[in-house]
């Protein structure tokens, strides 16, 4: 089992209060005050406190524990020291009792809230008296009076602290501190006499401790005053509270009388609900018709748009062979031109040779004969002419019929372009109505999630 840590260095510096900081102050000061002579062996130093202040003052000291963990604390203390002060400080783990440390002989012993710990006391005492030099001291510290500390083996009063160091030692000072006893003792002198004077001071000291007796039990007395007042008021506040629950438990009955009620009312809302629901399933079918059916115009007006763009493309075509016909009737009327020249050029010709046939007739026979041959050729150019006639009046009739179907053409358009305006106004109409938003909604949400 691990020893408990005796923190005195902590409580030295009021590390566990203030007030208990310099009780522990005033004890340790005393020691110190104490311990005459130049080696010190304090036992039982527990965090080194008194071993490191006798030093500072250039003793020479060791400082022994039975626990690790307190020697390994005052060796870090010892640490933050000057080099002077850990020169005269020395601190270890070890037995006072054990045969292995060495046996030197010191100035002073400080047995300081040791032998309350031990079960036969007198034995350490005498091994103290054995390693003192001729005018050596040992410097004793016990709580006196009852101390119910679970590592302490006995209760001192006086006269048994007195009785044990007697045996070895002769008391040459007693020390009254509240809840503790300081005794110096040494190898020579007397035996003490206990007079008046130290029987006042004993009952000073007992005084003292049932003063703060009587203090800490007035002090419990209002605690215990102030706590069961605080319990009248807490019993008080338990009776509201219990008021209240009763008062709660009527408005429960209530509101459960309520919430039934809401129960039968939640019952018809759900059955309106489930009608509800129908409803919107019956509009959610509605929706779906006219998505499909929207879809279908979608798909139709793509169709359209395909077919309208073909149709264009079939009326550039129609108007590109259009402006190749009227270049070719251009180039006819040239021909026609260049035909009707040539043909008043040779009427202008016949002409000179009727005049001339006129005057061979009455001359020559032979001019006769030439006559009729000029009359054929002028029946010849009249056949021709009337072929060039007939193939002109062709052409103007094919080019006509080519305008008419130019026309038919276009105004097939026109009638497509007015069915795209329609198409375009219907969807722009949807478009705007609650329904074709809530169908536009739908399909980019889709669109995004998929």
């Amino acid at each position: 089992m691990k020893q408990p840590l005796d923190r005195i260095t902590e409580a030295y510096y009021s590390g566990m209060g203030d007030k208990f900081g310099i009780k522990v102050r005033e004890r340790i000061h005393w020691i110190c005050a104490q311990a005459k002579g130049e080696k010190i062996l304090d036992v039982g130093c527990s965090q080194g406190i008194t071993t490191i202040l006798l030093a500072r003052e250039a003793k020479q000291v060791l400082g022994i524990d039975l626990i690790e963990e307190s020697i390994e604390y005052a060796k870090k203390q010892l640490a933050n020291e000057s080099e002077t002060t850990q020169k005269h400080a020395t601190f270890k783990v070890a037995n006072f009792m054990d045969d292995a440390l060495e046996e030197e002989k010191y100035d002073a012993i400080i047995l300081s809230e040791v032998l309350e710990h031990l079960t036969d006391p007198e034995r350490f005492l005498k091994k103290a008296s054995e390693r003192l030099t001729e005018d050596g001291q040992v410097i004793i510290t016990v709580p006196f009076g009852i101390n119910d500390y679970f590592d302490h083996k006995k209760t001192y009063y006086l006269v048994d602290i007195i009785n044990e160091i007697e045996k070895n030692l002769f008391i040459d000072k007693i020390k009254y501190f509240g809840k503790w006893i300081g005794i110096v003792a040494k190898q020579t002198g007397t035996k003490l006499e206990i007079d008046k004077k130290e029987i006042l001071n004993l009952e000073k000291s007992f005084y003292e401790l049932e003063n703060n007796l009587l203090n800490e039990v007035s002090t419990y007395k209002n605690n215990y005053n102030a706590i069961k007042s605080t319990l009248d008021k807490k019993e008080q506040q338990i009776s509201d509270i219990i008021t209240n629950l009763k008062n709660k438990e009527d408005k429960i009955i209530t509101l459960k009388s309520k919430m039934r009620e809401i129960e039968k009312e939640l019952e018809i809302e759900k059955q309106k609900n489930e009608e509800f629901n129908k409803k919107i399933a019956a509009e959610y079918q509605k929706y779906a018709e006219i998505k499909e059916t929207n879809d279908k115009q979608i798909i139709e007006n793509k169709e359209l748009k395909k077919k309208i763009a073909i149709e264009h493309q079939q009326y550039i075509a129609i108007r590109e062979t259009n402006d190749n016909l009227v270049a070719e009737n251009e180039e006819l009327k040239k021909q026609l031109g260049v035909e009707r020249q040539k043909h008043n050029t040779t009427r202008e010709k016949n002409e000179k040779l009727i005049a001339q046939t006129e005057e061979i007739k009455k001359r020559l026979a032979v001019e006769q004969q030439a006559h009729m041959v000029t009359k054929k050729i002028n029946e010849q150019n009249k056949r021709e002419n009337s072929q060039l006639n007939n193939k002109i009046n062709d052409i103007n009739r094919e080019l006509l019929a080519h305008i008419s179907s130019e026309e038919k053409a276009l105004k097939s358009y026109k009638s497509l372009l007015g069915n795209y305006e329609k198409l375009q106004k219907k969807y722009k109409i949807l478009k705007q109505s609650k329904l074709g938003k809530l169908t536009l909604w739908y399909w980019k949400f889709k669109k995004k999630y998929n």
